[in-house]
């Protein structure tokens, strides 16, 4: 069976937050991200994984609008980035 697009639910992120920290030691932006979700400090960012609970990769989603603010300028950079190409 090919490993599957999985969203991490609240529960899940401690396990993907240790994932990040043995498999993804210089990932920094994407490990931080997970540590102040779980400490209640930023909200909206959606994490994704290939496998559930044998992950292969792990990726961030656009940031929820009606959850935080920044997700204005991901929209702002993908748009650009878009007629730049």
């Amino acid at each position: 069976m090919k490993p599957a697009l999985h969203e991490v639910t609240q529960s899940e992120l401690p396990a993907l937050q240790d994932w990040l920290g043995q498999f993804l030691p210089d990932s920094l932006k994407m490990y931080m991200t997970v540590r102040e979700t779980l400490q209640g400090r930023w909200r909206g960012t959606t994490f994704y994984t290939l496998g559930w609970p044998n992950i292969l990769a792990a990726g961030e989603g656009v940031p929820d609008s009606q959850q935080s603010d920044v997700s204005q300028w991901f929209s702002l950079i993908m748009r650009l980035r878009h007629i730049a190409i």
